[in-house]
């Protein structure tokens, strides 16, 4: 959900400020309007530049602005500022389909700097993706034939064999609070190709004492769309054989660990239940991408204990990018560090837990901060409980913010909540 979308009237459609965004998702008519534009994935939508704001969506999760990153990028990463550029994509559409577009703008860039006295004729490609735009990248080295042209690959949280979230996102499930909101966000997820592409291909689905791979049945079982399901396999199997042919590549994936993330599913009555472990074991990973999904086979992980939205937009993200684009070692990978969990919405004036799993004593702080004007609404020390600690947080207005967790030496871990008075 990392790029800017606008309709025909050139009206912003994703990536509205956070109070419009919030004003747009609190009433029935606004969510109506928003969630309508964004399902209709027949009509086309501009995708215009990298989101310039924070942004979250209930069952599809929660986007940072990359601009700092990329301007960082550009300013500190490459020769000079024009062998670098951003390719936006209308991330609702099937991933086959926004690589071929990425295929053209790529070689028509890599011409360009080639003409350029800096690049030259011999020069490469290095493409550094978050999330979804990895297995795009990975579409395009692997199947449009892009791998001649392409030096090396930085995948950032990239659920490479999916992710359970696909799932959840279109499914039936627990009773949980804002059914209305869900339900609306549910209809939503089922109308996007990109979603069906999304869906785990490995062993998840908890079966008697065993595990086995998800199936378009499956799918369909729980409300989601066979037909954009059985799509979304052809297209994993075309890339497949192509990939088999190929032949392993250079890739350096980031993979974000320690935070609770859905490892596997269970199916019963029509609904489905995340289940945070894998046969038993609790591996973790970003929240949204477990930490074995989050790399091909074959490449060396990099890991870092962190939220999926942050994997691009921390300071440890830019360091990681560089060193690989210009080679410089940054040491061992990251094994440590710890995991925070949090709602995706809430309603102003009520308070919620965010859990930091970190044995109590380890001194730690949650800071929370409104996306739309940057000034602190709360900074709270949590409390031992249960082995973790928990800081009781309460917003003091509808609004889209940003819990952070503060401990050791990492980045603040945390994500976006929005605050929300009406959902049914």
């Amino acid at each position: 959900m990392g790029s800017e979308l606008r309709d025909a009237a050139d009206r912003v459609v994703w990536g509205l400020r956070p109070s419009l965004l919030v004003e747009a998702l609190g009433s029935t008519a606004g969510r109506r309007r928003l969630l309508h534009t964004l399902a209709d994935v027949d009509t086309p939508l501009a995708a215009v530049r990298p989101m310039t704001v924070a942004a979250g969506l209930p069952r599809l999760g929660t986007v940072e602005s990359n601009v700092p990153i990329l301007r960082r990028l550009r300013r500190e990463a490459v020769r000079e500022p024009d062998a670098f550029v951003a390719f936006p994509y209308d991330w609702r559409q099937p991933v086959e389909a926004v690589a071929s577009r990425f295929a053209d703008f790529a070689e028509a860039h890599l011409r360009r700097w080639r003409r350029n006295p800096l690049g030259g004729p011999e020069a490469m490609l290095s493409l550094v993706c978050h999330s979804m735009g990895g297995l795009v990248a990975q579409h395009f080295v692997d199947v449009l034939g892009g791998r001649d042209s392409v030096r090396t690959t930085i995948t950032l949280g990239t659920p490479f064999y999916g992710s359970i979230r696909a799932v959840t996102a279109i499914a039936e499930g627990p009773a949980a609070p804002f059914g209305g909101m869900r339900r609306t966000m549910r209809d939503l997820a089922r109308a996007f190709p990109s979603i069906y592409d999304l869906l785990p291909r490995y062993r998840c689905v908890v079966a008697g004492d065993g595990l086995r791979a998800l199936t378009v049945a499956d799918v369909a079982s729980v409300g989601g769309d066979a037909g954009l399901a059985e799509a979304a396999n052809a297209r994993h199997a075309r890339a497949a054989a192509a990939r088999a042919k190929a032949g392993p590549g250079g890739l350096r994936a980031r993979v974000g660990l320690a935070q609770p993330t859905a490892q596997t599913v269970r199916f019963d009555s029509g609904a489905a239940y995340p289940l945070f472990h894998h046969g038993g074991e609790d591996r973790g990973g970003d929240g949204t991408v477990a930490r074995d999904a989050a790399a091909p086979a074959g490449a060396q992980p990099h890991y870092v204990p962190q939220k999926h939205a942050r994997l691009a937009t921390t300071a440890e993200a830019f360091e990681f990018v560089r060193a690989v684009l210009t080679e410089r070692p940054l040491g061992e990978p990251l094994g440590d560090g710890f995991g925070v969990d949090l709602p995706e919405v809430v309603r102003p004036g009520e308070p919620f837990e965010v859990i930091v799993r970190l044995p109590p004593g380890v001194p730690a702080t949650c800071v929370v901060t409104d996306t739309e004007t940057e000034r602190q609404v709360a900074v709270v020390e949590p409390r031992p409980r249960d082995g973790w600690q928990v800081a009781a947080v309460t917003l003091p207005s509808p609004g889209l913010y940003r819990a952070d967790v503060k401990a050791g030496g990492f980045s603040a871990v945390g994500d976006l909540v929005l605050a929300i008075a009406d959902l049914d």
